[in-house]
């Protein structure tokens, strides 16, 4: 992220920043400090927001995680949204606390494109003529595996 960041910027004066490995992605350790500091000033700064998309793709064990952004939300100036899918140690720790569950926003589309995409391919066309209930089935199958994304 750091480094496409970069190159970006750089792109744009006439620099290829991306392809440069001196640019090294910050540690657990120095992210953690950077959003204790920010956190800890956000009393100066402003309101914050932090968003942390794909605590579930955290390699190991995510308790640490859970725990800094436990501790990250207390703070009265800052918001805290994770996006994460519903892996056990995630929802037990954040089941109190205001959520929304992706996949009964979004099921009605997927369900729309799955029908439109799949349904409407010739040879699932010839499949639901023979077998419409397990071809429904299927349909429906996808749009569950798909966990509202």
């Amino acid at each position: 992220m750091w480094k496409e960041t970069l190159g970006r910027e750089s792109s744009l004066r006439g620099r290829d920043l991306a392809t440069n490995d001196d640019i090294f992605l910050p540690t657990v350790a120095e992210t953690r400090q950077a959003f204790e500091v920010i956190s800890a000033n956000s009393d100066k700064i402003g309101h914050i927001c932090f968003f942390i998309d794909g605590l579930d793709e955290l390699v190991g064990e995510c308790s640490d995680s859970i725990d800094f952004i436990s501790k990250l939300a207390q703070n009265e100036h800052s918001k805290v949204i994770v996006s994460s899918r519903p892996i056990p140690s995630c929802l037990a720790a954040f089941r109190k606390q205001p959520h929304l569950k992706l996949p009964d926003l979004t099921r009605r589309d997927i369900l729309a494109y799955v029908q439109y995409k799949v349904g409407g391919h010739p040879s699932m066309k010839r499949h639901t003529r023979r077998y419409p209930e397990e071809s429904g089935s299927l349909m429906d199958e996808l749009v569950d595996k798909s966990c509202g994304v």
